[in-house]
């Protein structure tokens, strides 16, 4: 499974066998960081502040998220738009790691389905095979819970490790 971060810091993590994959130095996963691939451009974009705390900061995306509703032609097109932006990213992953599924986290679940659907539309023109996409349940929790269970197995390692004890 391939879990990705959507929004002002876009990135990405790799689970297998539900472990984290962290790579030789814990940058597994650190996509975002490729210039050419346009993630840090696309922290510019309106709806990667749609999870912003009530503000001046997300009130453009919270009027795109209404729009949306509302059924809005221009709410669509900011979607398809911000969709485009994470495609490239998006396709890399898919064609690198070739996941069953990918989660969208961040601020992909304040949007919702319309941008699963745009995904899928650019992904599908980018890849042989897109993965099974969904939106994380987790919410602005998935982060800080991903920490807790990184420090959580660390101690438990240090805890139980026997290794030169018998």
């Amino acid at each position: 499974m391939v879990w990705v971060l959507t929004g002002r810091h876009a990135r990405a993590a790799l689970l297998i066998g539900g472990e984290l994959v962290l790579g030789a130095d814990g940058a597994a996963g650190e996509i975002g960081w490729i210039t050419e691939l346009g993630w840090k451009e696309l922290a510019k974009h309106p709806l990667s502040l749609a999870d912003a705390p009530r503000g001046e900061a997300g009130s453009e995306a919270r009027e795109v998220i209404v729009g949306l509703r509302a059924g809005e032609s221009s709410a669509l097109d900011t979607v398809d738009d911000y969709a485009r932006g994470l495609a490239p990213g998006l396709s890399a992953l898919c064609l690198v790691l070739n996941p069953r599924l990918m989660v969208l986290g961040g601020v992909a679940p304040h949007i919702g389905a319309p941008l699963l659907w745009a995904i899928k539309k650019e992904v599908t023109e980018k890849t042989l095979r897109v993965p099974e996409l969904r939106l994380s349940a987790l919410g602005d929790e998935a982060v800080p819970l991903g920490a807790v269970r990184m420090g959580l197995d660390l101690a438990e390692a240090r805890l139980f490790d026997l290794d030169g004890v018998l």
